[in-house]
């Protein structure tokens, strides 16, 4: 039998499900466009490709940082996604959603240089932390027997 506690957090799990899943087709938008502008040898950040991949990864890093605000709220545990959660790169990632959500005055503001500042590194860590994210929910859904859609 399920009790009434187990119940209200499977009904939260699938609330930050969809978050992920929000967070998810941002990130399939952003990807779809990275190789054609990468091998572009005339790219400009102010074009209109430059532009949709600004906003993309944007969104998905600003809804990354949601995900993982509400995985901590509701106390979840995963040791990959817990021992991700531990780098200094959370807080950069709460800093550069902060940008991304709430009006900036300057345009290279700090939200969005820091996380971007430490090079290769953020950007594996929010697609290791994202995947983290997609492991736990495909798992926990199957034990439930969720059904795929």
């Amino acid at each position: 039998m399920v009790t009434k506690e187990e119940k209200d957090l499977k009904t939260k799990i699938f609330t930050l499900h969809e978050y992920f899943l929000w967070a998810n087709q941002m990130r399939d938008h952003f990807y779809a466009l990275v190789p054609n502008f990468a091998s572009d040898p005339n790219r400009e950040r102010f074009s209109e490709a430059g532009v949709k991949i600004d906003s993309y990864m944007s969104l998905w890093y600003g809804m990354l940082y949601v995900v993982a605000e509400g995985w901590q709220k509701l106390k979840l545990s995963d040791p990959t996604v817990d021992g991700l959660l531990k780098s200094p790169n959370l807080y950069l990632l709460k800093q550069y959603r902060n940008g991304t959500f709430h009006f900036q005055k300057h345009y290279f503001d700090r939200r969005f240089t820091g996380f971007m500042q430490k090079g290769i590194d953020t950007p594996k860590w929010a697609r290791s932390l994202h995947d983290g994210f997609g492991a736990y929910f495909l798992a926990r859904f199957a034990e439930w027997k969720v059904p795929k859609q």
